[in-house]
């Protein structure tokens, strides 16, 4: 029987090289698609190997079942999930068609649940990994991917507490954290951008160099005064990063936008018409709204209930990306 594997590791800016070893004395590179030529219970593993800095390897195993028998095409779980306020996530269940068999979710923190529409909230934010298996019979079949948490944790209690706002600027973004502490001294802190960068100045300015959609996490590590115990706080936000001003007037030039100053509707023309995802951008990185939609040869996007101000509009559609600024007014 042939079963595929999926590589979803994070290295975090790091090289790695990768090796598979299937329990049947097998071994690959890349993410594969095994033939087991016997039923039976296998131990698969993936290791990682840095290829630059210090030498260092990780390993993850888990048991992979063989079913005797074909299992059916329809067993093929998948999920969605979207925020559900501080450190948390609802999920949407899909398993082929219908729900069949029996199904778990695992949320990575060490809980579990067999609701097919959970909702589910972390001690901490930041990336974790939720699988989603589906049992019927002999068969059995998981689906999983790192999913991203807004929010703020902390190990420190109420006497540290620490957010963020980024600013957008012409060359970048500026990251300033807002510490509050009572008893405890912020000792370091540690940025994780989510491109895979990372900064451990307190103040920085960072270049993505895509626009799009990234959670940026700040670690702050902290000492109590009275006991001289260690602790931290985490807190991650999700953000539009916008491109460089050089990005937005080399690709704003294929989409033509009116009127410009807007009060009302936006009438927007595109070189190719069809399917597209539409986000407007505010001056600090935020996405307004987002939304797919087929888009005429001429469109029109409502404004009258966004705020006063300045905006990126993007329209990511299959001749690429454009982007245009926009003013609405009163």
């Amino acid at each position: 029987m042939s079963i595929s594997l999926a590589d979803s590791s994070r290295s975090f800016g790091v090289g790695t090289d990768a090796l598979w070893t299937f329990g049947d004395g097998s071994i690959a590179s890349t993410s594969p698609q095994h033939e087991f030529t016997q039923p039976g219970s296998y131990t698969v593993c993936l290791t990682l190997t840095a290829t630059e800095g210090e030498f260092c390897t990780s390993s993850y195993c888990r048991e992979v079942v063989v079913p005797g028998q074909p299992c059916p095409p329809s067993q093929d779980p998948y999920f969605e999930s979207e925020p559900s306020g501080t450190n948390a996530l609802s999920f949407q269940f899909a398993v082929g068609t219908t729900l069949s068999g029996t199904w778990n979710w695992d949320f990575g923190d060490g809980t579990t649940s067999s609701d097919p529409y959970p909702l589910h909230t972390w001690a901490l934010p930041g990336p974790h990994f939720v699988t989603l298996t589906d049992h019927v019979g002999d068969c059995v079949a998981t689906y999983g991917r790192w999913v991203e948490v807004d929010g703020n944790g902390s190990t420190c209690g109420p006497g540290l507490f620490v957010d963020f706002s980024p600013n957008a600027t012409s060359d970048g973004v500026h990251f300033e954290p807002s510490i509050v502490s009572s008893g405890i001294t912020a000792l370091l802190g540690i940025w994780s951008f989510g491109d895979g960068t990372v900064d451990t100045a307190f103040v920085t300015h960072h270049q993505f160099a895509e626009p799009g959609d990234y959670q940026t996490c700040l670690l702050v590590g902290a000492l109590t005064q009275a006991g001289l115990d260690t602790c931290f706080s985490l807190v991650c936000h999700t953000f539009g990063a916008l491109p460089l001003v050089s990005v937005i007037e080399e690709v704003g030039s294929s989409l033509s936008v009116w009127p410009n100053p807007v009060t009302g509707p936006l009438h927007v023309a595109m070189p190719d018409p069809g399917p597209a995802v539409i986000r407007l951008i505010d001056t600090v990185g935020r996405t307004v709204f987002a939304e797919r939609r087929v888009m005429g040869a001429v469109s029109t996007i409502q404004m009258n209930t966004v705020a006063p101000g300045r905006y990126l509009l993007t329209i990511e559609h299959e001749a690429g990306r454009s982007i245009v600024r926009i003013q609405v007014q009163n």
